[in-house]
C-alpha cells in the first residue's frame, strides 16, 4: 500500500514539474525531471502491484493526475453573447460528397479487410503456437488498420494505396485459405 501512494505522489509531482515546463517555465531540467519522476512513479506502481498492473495503474493514475490539474487551472470566464450571422444552410457539391463516400469505402472497409488478412497471414507464419499467433494479431489489427486508414486519408490520390490494400487483401487471403 506504501508503494501505491508512493507511486501516486511520484506521478503527481512529475505531472506538476511537466505541467510547469509546459506552462512557461522553459527550464530543461523540468522536463527532464517530470519524466524522471514518471518513471519511478512506474517502478513504485510496480512494486506494489505486479509488473502487470503496475505498468496499467501507472497509465490510468498519472494521466488522471494530469487531467487534475489541468481541470484546477483552467481559466474559466463568462462568456459574452455574440451574435451570429444566421445565413443560410449550403450543401456541398454532389462531386464532393461522392469524393468522401468513396474515402470512407477505402478507409474503413477495405483498410479493415487488409489489416485482418494481412495481420493473419503473418502472424500464422511466426513461429509460435496458434494461440499466441491468434492474440497477436487481435492486438496487430486495430494499429495496422489505424495505419492504411491513414494512408488512404493522406494519399493525395486514394486510387494507389487502394490498389495495394486490395493486393494485399488478395494474396493475404490465398495465403490463408488456400
Amino acid at each position: 500500500m506504501l508503494y501505491a501512494v508512493i507511486g501516486t505522489f511520484l506521478g503527481a509531482l512529475a505531472m506538476v514539474c511537466l505541467y510547469c515546463s509546459w506552462r512557461g517555465a522553459s527550464k530543461a531540467w523540468l522536463t527532464a525531471a517530470g519524466w524522471l519522476l514518471t518513471l519511478l512513479s512506474l517502478w513504485s506502481w510496480i512494486l506494489a502491484s505486479g509488473a502487470e498492473f503496475g505498468v496499467t495503474l501507472t497509465l490510468l493514475v498519472v494521466p488522471l493526475i494530469a487531467w487534475l490539474i489541468i481541470l484546477f487551472n483552467a481559466d474559466v470566464r463568462q462568456q459574452r453573447p455574440q451574435n451570429q450571422n444566421q445565413g443560410a444552410l449550403v450543401a456541398p457539391r454532389m462531386q464532393t460528397l461522392l469524393y468522401h463516400c468513396w474515402l470512407f469505402v477505402l478507409a474503413v472497409p477495405l483498410a479493415g479487410a487488409a489489416a485482418v488478412f494481412t495481420t493473419t497471414a503473418f502472424t500464422l507464419a511466426l513461429p509460435v503456437a496458434k494461440v499466441n499467433a491468434v492474440i497477436t494479431a487481435v492486438i496487430l489489427i486495430p494499429i495496422v488498420w489505424g495505419l492504411a486508414s491513414y494512408w488512404v486519408c493522406a494519399a493525395r490520390k486514394p486510387h494507389h494505396p487502394a490498389i495495394w490494400l486490395l493486393a494485399l487483401t488478395g494474396g493475404c487471403a490465398g495465403l490463408i485459405y488456400l
